[in-house]
């Protein structure tokens, strides 16, 4: 199954090196948004944090339109 990783247009991120390099400097772990706790997208995301050597914290939502929304005006780094 595909997935897709997407971060507000003003995220220092634009691909998964850049990712790694912001994940690896701040303090607190990335903010990320998974479509449900235990589901695929929460797995890969975790898979992927363990790849790059930083850490993440997942943001659950009821309502994904809010959760994209937070992303887009970077409250939340990683959807």
């Amino acid at each position: 199954t595909p997935f897709l990783l997407y971060t507000s247009a003003n995220s220092p991120a634009g691909n998964l090196q850049e990712l790694q390099k912001l994940g690896r400097s701040r303090a607190e772990p990335l903010t990320y948004m998974p479509i449900d706790l235990g589901s695929a997208n929460h797995l890969a995301a975790e898979t992927l944090f363990r790849r790059l050597g930083v850490r993440g914290t997942p943001v659950t939502y009821r309502n994904i339109s809010q959760a994209v929304l937070d992303i887009a005006e970077g409250r939340v780094d990683l959807g």
